[in-house]
């Protein structure tokens, strides 16, 4: 009897070492000489019917709606990441270093928030689970010419207006990475 309970608890042992290991797989490593920047939306019930509109320097990414992410790869150095949500836009300047993968929490709040995070921030927990457990949000290139089309110049115009007002932003160094 002893031994078919000492059986069973290493079968249940093995099952949940097996799980947790599943769980906690990586992400998948940035190309030779880039630098991989995930931009996510999680709060799918509060503010999940509103789009939330994501940019990287001059470059239109996607519209999201509810709780997904893109996956961006970029050169490595100085960079502009950005969100927007009908009027309200808030703008991320990163540094990031070859090899490394960083992120960015697009939160809603009294508009569209766009926060860096880590490991170690309050919100890694569900950020990393959705990245590691759903793929990334992969828009068609349609979509990117309609939004473009119906709104020609509307980056340009945000971009001057941000410098206008100063280029607030907040920071993403190239040490806050969360590979």
């Amino acid at each position: 009897m002893r031994v078919l309970k000492s059986l069973v608890v290493t079968a249940l042992v093995a099952v949940a070492v097996t799980a947790s290991a599943k769980d906690e797989k990586k992400l998948l490593p940035p190309p030779e000489g880039k630098a991989v920047v995930y931009i996510g939306k999680m709060n799918s019930i509060v503010g999940g019917a509103w789009p939330f509109h994501f940019f990287a320097d001059d470059r239109y990414l996607a519209r999201v709606k509810g709780k997904k992410y893109v996956r961006v790869e970029v050169e490595p150095g100085d960079h502009l990441f950005w969100v927007a949500m009908q009027s309200r836009r808030t703008f991320v300047k990163a540094k990031v270093e070859a090899g490394h993968s960083y992120a960015l929490y697009a939160k809603l709040t009294q508009g569209a928030e766009l926060l860096p995070i880590t490991r170690e921030s309050d919100d890694w927990k569900e950020f990393g689970k959705m990245l590691r457990s759903e793929m990334p949000f992969e828009p068609d290139q349609k979509d990117i010419d309609e939004w473009k089309a119906g709104q020609p110049d509307y980056i340009e115009k945000a971009l001057a207006e941000w410098k206008a007002a100063g280029e607030p932003s907040l920071k993403l160094m190239a040490d806050e990475h969360v590979d």
